[in-house]
């Protein structure tokens, strides 16, 4: 009987993190940088999405199936190089957000960034960045000087 329920326990307990991770809304990140995605990993999972990695550009049929709220490049040559993707994306509501140095910022502009996250990257100013696309996140960013973030 013990045993009968622990099993039962534990298969509703998979069932519902899973029906979680399936609402949980998605970023998808570009690239091949480990520190990066472990950074970008924990800052997404404190915002209330989840992070998916791709070491590499997807073609236009995986981003659909992945549904991103946004497309994350690691870097600049990640989003150079995926040029064709970020053309065929014009059609969906997907904001492209770029990883780079401040010199490089205006380079990803004029390769389809809506917005860049900036190096050093905090978690105040990748809130910023979310929060200026019209993601919803799970802190609220201030939207005037003065305000707390939680």
């Amino acid at each position: 009987m013990t045993m009968h329920l622990f099993v039962v326990h534990r298969h509703l307990f998979c069932e519902n993190r899973m029906n979680e991770m399936v609402k949980q809304p998605t970023l998808l990140m570009i690239g091949n940088d480990d520190r990066l995605g472990y950074l970008l990993t924990r800052f997404a999972e404190q915002s209330g999405f989840r992070l998916v990695r791709q070491p590499y550009a997807p073609w236009i049929g995986e981003v659909r199936q992945t549904r991103p709220s946004a497309l994350i490049f690691a870097s600049l040559e990640q989003l150079q190089s995926a040029q064709s993707l970020v053309e065929d994306l014009s059609g969906l509501d997907v904001p492209i957000f770029a990883c780079v140095a401040l010199a490089d910022e205006a380079r990803a502009r004029e390769c389809g960034a809506d917005a860049c996250l900036v190096h050093p990257l905090t978690f105040e100013s990748f809130l910023a960045v979310l929060a200026g696309n019209g993601l919803a996140t799970r802190y609220p960013y201030p939207s005037q000087k003065g305000e707390e973030t939680p």
